[in-house]
């Protein structure tokens, strides 16, 4: 007996029923059988046929695959109309009836029909200034070298939506939304917005506030619904991205650390394992926030840098960090500070200032003898903490924390330590024990510089540290540490290539043939670089604290920090400090696949539910399709300002149920 699959009519005949276990295939992507089974069809046989509908959009009860919205399935050969795309909307939400659950649809069918024309990154070229210029898809790995980009940053995630830098207006693509700030010490200053937003008033009168704006002007050039000489007549007929130097907040800190205990982990009495115990002092999240933290997550201080502190520019371009231990008291302080900046040919780049050989004033006030050398502002506390043991470590370090990592580049200028200058008689009992007990006895009372010519040495699992020797902690393959012109700089990237030799990429984006998406790295390897409770991926200098009571610190300085360019769609409430770019639209070169793509609407759209057998779809299910298909259509002839729609009416041979073969 052959195979059927049974296609039925209901009260609502724009949403079409198709059962059978051929179809159905167990719950997984039925396109490719439906696409086979509507190509045999016959003429009149079902009211949708390949060639008939440039759109259709498949709901499928119990998906077994985890593959979400998407958009596939373009075939522009066809007729009497081509085939703009099959959107496989897998299953549609539990609450058939909630119309919180359609507007989130209608959101997503905004961006799954606008795949028919957008983002293809290998079809978008500009022409500017007689060269031909490509979206940069290797903005990640040049992050990562620190190389400049190659072209505008324009797509992001899957290479296939609107990157988090493009001002995209809210686009139903991923699209963000910025405001132009003022300009910081000749740094153009944005915020994200967010989403774009959107009021349709959908059949009924029932008017709801979707969370994405309209297509924007250069989604309607590509789709060609708009003429590139009229678009963005609000911005000189161009658009704009920005180039990220400084992105704030984000999940990361920098700074100092002291810990007073290390994690060890008990297999066979977990019950008896320790954790991490840890202070952190420094940077949080933001280049603007000092923070002190606990290993646990508790903040016991913090404090946001004001307008003096100036990052970008050449003043107070820095922050000197120090942790005071008095008995068992620890005071955490900082102040503005110019020795991160980079070093300069002339000395009147920096106010007639040499670089420096250490923080200046880094320990002034920490006891009589050591008094202000610069007349500086004094230091700030941002928190006391008491803890009666014993530090085993103190040092630098640099973490990125989930649930999304950032990338992060911090620069400390070197490592530097202080202790009470010992007095004539200290020095000489302390001679005495050393004559009487063979070990030699070295004065490391006083101020103690620890450079950053060259990077420390890496810790020896195992190996106890040594008084007076730096050593780097660096467990994940991932960061990049090194020392430039004598400061050291810890990067944290928010993807690596897989191979040990960073400049090779041996990965393709699913959706294309270009290496575009970062490769997968070792689990070991990949970021976030935590450092918690159970976990020590982050890399840091330690060095063996001082006896008794000391001081220690650094001058420390936020390089470089940005999201990853798939953050489209997801920021909210961010600000972005670099250098904003622009392209006029008519420079945009209409390439002969996205030609072929601009078609003129209104677009034919056909709406399927898909089960192994009709008694598995309630009514609730295809009211709330039903429901989908009038609102998307408003939604889409406003979100396209009025210049295409969508048509979704069917003509059935017949009420009922229409059985078709099997294709063999």
């Amino acid at each position: 007996m052959t195979e059927k699959v049974a296609f039925s009519y209901t009260d609502y005949p724009e949403v079409i029923l198709a059962c059978g276990e051929w179809l159905y295939g167990g719950g997984s992507d039925p396109r490719f059988r439906l696409d086979k089974l509507l190509s045999k069809v016959g003429q009149h046989q079902l009211p949708v046929r390949k060639g008939t509908h440039h759109f259709q959009v498949i709901y499928r009860l119990s998906p077994t695959d985890n593959s979400g919205p998407n958009h596939s399935y373009q075939d522009l050969t066809v007729g009497p109309v081509p085939q703009l795309g099959v959107i496989d909307m897998a299953g549609p939400p539990p609450d058939f009836t909630s119309i919180t659950g359609t507007g989130g649809h209608v959101e997503t069918l905004l961006q799954e029909i606008g795949h028919a024309w957008l983002v293809y990154h290998s079809d978008i070229r500009f022409l500017a200034d007689g060269q031909v210029v490509a979206p940069d898809l290797k903005d990640w790995f040049e992050n990562n070298q620190g190389v400049p980009y190659s072209g505008p940053l324009l797509v992001g995630r899957q290479c296939m939506h609107w990157g988090s830098y493009f001002q995209a207006d809210g686009s139903p693509i991923d699209g963000l939304v910025f405001q132009i700030q003022n300009q910081e010490d000749g740094f153009d200053h944005w915020s994200c917005q967010g989403t774009g937003q959107m009021e349709v008033t959908y059949p009924g009168g029932d008017t709801r506030q979707l969370t994405t704006g309209p297509y924007n002007d250069l989604d309607l050039v590509m789709m060609g619904a708009l003429e590139k000489e009229n678009a963005y007549q609000s911005t000189g007929g161009s658009f704009s991205w920005i180039e990220p130097r400084l992105v704030a907040p984000q999940s990361y800190r920098a700074g100092l650390f002291l810990a007073f205990q290390f994690a060890l982990i008990n297999q066979e009495n977990p019950r008896l394992s320790l954790d991490n115990d840890f202070y952190y002092f420094g940077f949080s999240n933001d280049h603007r926030r000092l923070a002190v933290e606990r290993s646990d997550g508790s903040v016991l201080g913090e404090v946001m840098l004001g307008s003096d502190y100036h990052p970008l520019g050449n003043q107070n371009t820095g922050v000197a960090l120090r942790a005071v231990r008095r008995g068992d008291s620890y005071d955490f302080q900082y102040r503005y500070d110019n020795a991160t900046y980079p070093l300069v040919s002339s000395p009147s780049e920096l106010g007639g200032q040499y670089d420096y050989s250490s923080v200046p004033g880094l320990f002034e006030g920490v006891d009589p003898q050591v008094t202000s050398q610069l007349g500086a502002q004094p230091f700030r506390t941002v928190a006391t903490v008491r803890d009666s043991r014993e530090p085993l470590e103190i040092g630098i370090l640099v973490a990125t924390y989930a649930p999304k990592p950032c990338f992060v580049e911090a620069v400390f200028f070197d490592l530097e330590t202080y202790t009470r200058p010992l007095t004539l008689q200290e020095i000489l009992r302390q001679e005495e024990i050393a004559r009487l007990t063979g070990i030699p006895f070295v004065n490391r009372s006083g101020s103690h510089v620890y450079p950053f010519a060259t990077v420390p040495p890496a810790y020896q699992w195992g190996k106890a540290l040594q008084p007076g020797e730096p050593v780097l902690h660096e467990r994940a393959r991932g960061p990049k540490v090194w020392s430039d012109r004598s400061r050291l700089h810890i990067r944290l990237p928010i993807e690596i290539p897989t191979h040990a030799e960073p400049t090779i990429v041996d990965t393709h984006c699913f959706n294309c043939e270009a290496d575009c998406t970062p490769p997968l790295p070792r689990d070991e390897d990949a970021p976030p670089y935590n450092h918690g409770p159970r976990v020590d991926m982050a890399p840091r200098v330690g060095l063996q604290p001082p006896a008794g009571d000391f001081a220690f610190g650094s001058s420390v300085r936020i390089q470089h920090t940005l999201y990853q360019r798939s953050s489209g769609g997801f920021e909210t409430d961010v600000h972005i400090w670099g250098r904003a770019r622009s392209l006029p639209a008519k420079s945009l070169i209409i390439t002969t696949p996205m030609s072929h793509r601009q078609v003129s609407g209104p677009y034919n759209i056909a709406y399927f539910i898909v089960a192994q057998q009709r008694s598995d779809i309630t009514q609730q299910a295809i009211a709330h399709v039903e429901r989908v298909r009038r609102y998307v259509s408003q939604a889409f002839h406003q979100a396209t300002q009025g210049r295409r729609g969508l048509r979704s009416g069917l003509i059935w041979p017949k009420p009922g149920i229409i059985e078709v073969d099997v294709p063999s």
